[in-house]
């Protein structure tokens, strides 16, 4: 493991319950949940109402039977930080990736982290608080390692082509219009026509940046601005129409021949 981590657990509290409350969960449950509903919508973690300062988010790779690896950082810092969140163990726990030169960012983030499952556990009927801990605690001494391995293991773009028996044809196509450009609203209309119209599924900005090497071109921000779900700025561009429109007769041809 090559980076520093604090270490969290989740302690679950309940709260007194309103006449009315509906749809609670238990302890072990509440947390996956949660971050079940947040993927791949990144509406949940990091959007407390009561907390006015702007946090961005995304998931690093697809979750895995209860394993969540996002980054993280608040809107006018420079770097994302990684945080997973482990759900299988009981308590539930949380890394929050250590940088030595910015250590309160680090904290002030796993707080915005503690705040927002605090937010959306509420309704489940639970306070959230977590607790700093080491990591030398682990008593699951294997599944500790599984999560490292998950949060090492950088997923192939491939993996998020929707159409498998075209893999290497839609991966042809993205090259071919992808490779030759040297301006970030460009490739960003090829990566978003693919999404949107179900080629694929969005990849995180470093598996793009795995397959691609656009980092000189494309920055976080511009990613992450890019790829959100809704994106009025970028629907009625006549680049994105055209790229939209030829993927789409792509995939009404395979779907074709399915039929």
């Amino acid at each position: 493991m090559d980076k520093e981590y604090f270490f969290f657990n989740c302690k679950l509290e309940g709260r007194q319950l309103c006449f009315g409350d509906t749809g609670l969960l238990s302890a072990r449950e509440v947390v996956r949940a949660i971050c079940d509903a947040d993927f791949p919508k990144c509406s949940l973690l990091l959007n407390d109402p009561k907390d006015k300062t702007e946090y961005f988010h995304e998931y690093v790779k697809k979750p895995h039977k209860g394993l969540y690896l996002i980054k993280a950082k608040k809107s006018d810092a420079p770097l994302a930080l990684d945080i997973l969140i482990d759900t299988r163990l009981f308590p539930n726990f949380i890394l929050v990736e250590k940088q030595n030169d910015n250590l309160a960012a680090c904290k002030e983030l796993a707080g915005a982290i503690e705040r927002s499952i605090n937010h959306a556990a509420d309704k489940y009927g639970w306070h959230v608080r977590l607790i700093e801990n080491e990591l030398n605690v682990i008593k699951e001494v294997d599944l500790f390692r599984s999560a490292m391995n998950y949060i090492e293991e950088v997923p192939d773009f491939r993996s998020y082509i929707l159409f498998e028996e075209h893999a290497e044809e839609i991966m042809d196509m993205l090259h071919l219009k992808i490779d030759n450009k040297v301006q970030a609203p460009t490739i960003m209309c090829v990566l978003k026509a693919a999404i949107d119209c179900g080629l694929i599924s969005k990849p995180s900005y470093r598996v793009f940046i795995m397959e691609f090497g656009k980092e000189n071109i494309v920055s976080y921000s511009t990613y992450k601005r890019y790829t959100k779900e809704h994106d009025n700025s970028i629907l009625e561009d006549n680049v994105y129409k055209n790229y939209l429109n030829h993927f789409l007769m792509c995939k009404d041809k395979w779907m074709n021949e399915i039929s």
